[in-house]
């Protein structure tokens, strides 16, 4: 049961983001359900809470005959499923889990690298400043995450997770995870009852950064000066202005403003290439690169004030300051910078994880249909 459970998760992670592998990730997950069903299935009241709100948002989406609404749709299926099945097992093994898919992001990463296997996550491995395409790297970030809102100590697992999901980072030059990873570490080693250890913690922070610096690619290297202020960085300058297009083209009428377009929409927006100037024109997108307006442009201010509303509750259910912080670092940066809050399954794991610790404490789950 436990190898099983650990295989199968896993196994989900890494189709996360691959190539045309939706029919595979849909016939997983189902596997994924018939493994997790015992002899009385749980369905949590909030479960179906969940889809009764969902439901109008899709109706209102089909009514608008989006292009390719599948294209959206889909992740919102497989949510459902992962959840569905997540909320019947016991455990998870959740620090063997993270640990080992972090482990294999790296290996893969370093085999993608020296093209020992073909890349199932996109078109080409390398990119611009040598930026490597391939599997999601959140699985350090998830580990740490446990670790903070559990208040765990920092231990040799974590200290090793977090070093193995740097090495990932630096390969990918991904800035919004190295800060997201960074900040949870500072959060994991601040102890306000032992300066000692959160010293010596930023120390190690510090000569890590130092002594690998002659190691980062330039692209990372080059993102480093804009940590302080990152209004200033390119990237994130485009976000801004992919946002104020999607805003100016948006219908303001009472029915999109309230209750936005329906899932199953998608975003066109016009890029300049100042390299090949012949190649600037419109795009069509899933969505632009900010997840809270994926949340507005398919449910409007309606489903954006649930959105808020059920993280705040989740906010709530965390004992500790750390734990809350943490949860605010993730969803606030990864929401700013782009949607895969709404399309990596594992980031499920999340809400999972916090009510699975706290909302029974409170009662939340107790109420479910038994099948």
């Amino acid at each position: 049961m436990r190898a099983g459970i650990i295989l199968l998760l896993t196994l989900i992670y890494f189709l996360q983001g691959v190539n045309s592998g939706a029919p595979i990730v849909l016939a997983l997950l189902g596997v994924v359900l018939l493994f997790s069903f015992t002899q009385r299935i749980a369905i949590p009241f909030y479960f179906i809470l969940i889809i009764l709100v969902y439901l109008p948002f899709l109706i209102i989406g089909i009514s608008n005959n989006h292009t390719d609404p599948q294209i959206d749709i889909k992740f919102q299926l497989f949510y459902l499923i992962f959840w569905l099945a997540l909320i019947q097992f016991r455990d998870i093994y959740i620090v063997e889990v993270l640990y080992i898919i972090n482990a294999l992001v790296l290996l893969l990463y370093i085999a993608l690298s020296f093209n020992l296997i073909p890349n199932f996550w996109s078109w080409g491995t390398f990119g611009l400043g040598g930026r490597m395409y391939g599997p999601p790297i959140i699985s350090v970030i998830l580990l740490l995450f446990f670790y903070v809102i559990k208040e765990k100590p920092l231990d040799w697992i974590a200290f090793s997770a977090f070093i193995i999901g740097l090495a990932s980072i630096v390969l990918t030059t991904n800035f919004m995870n190295l800060i997201i990873v960074v900040g949870l570490f500072l959060l994991l080693a601040l102890d306000f009852q032992s300066i000692g250890k959160t010293a010596g913690a930023v120390i190690v922070l510090v000569l890590s950064g130092y002594v690998f610096r002659d190691f980062l690619p330039d692209i990372l290297a080059s993102k480093m000066n804009y940590l302080f202020r990152p209004w200033e960085y390119a990237s994130f300058q485009m976000r801004i202005i992919d946002l104020v297009q999607v805003l100016g083209n948006t219908r303001f009428d009472f029915e999109t403003i309230f209750f936005g377009e329906g899932f199953g929409a998608t975003s066109r927006v016009f890029r300049v290439n100042t390299i090949a100037p012949s190649l600037s024109g419109y795009y069509n997108f899933h969505e632009i690169d900010n997840g809270f307006y994926y949340v507005f442009h398919r449910g409007g201010l309606a489903l954006l004030l649930i959105f808020f509303l059920s993280h705040y509750f989740l906010l709530k259910l965390i004992p500790s300051l750390k734990g809350r912080l943490a949860l605010a670092l993730i969803v606030l940066v990864t929401n700013l910078l782009t949607i895969h809050y709404f399309t990596y399954l594992f980031y499920l794991l999340i809400p999972y994880l916090i009510i699975k610790e706290w909302g029974f404490k409170r009662g939340f789950l107790k109420l479910d249909v038994g099948l």
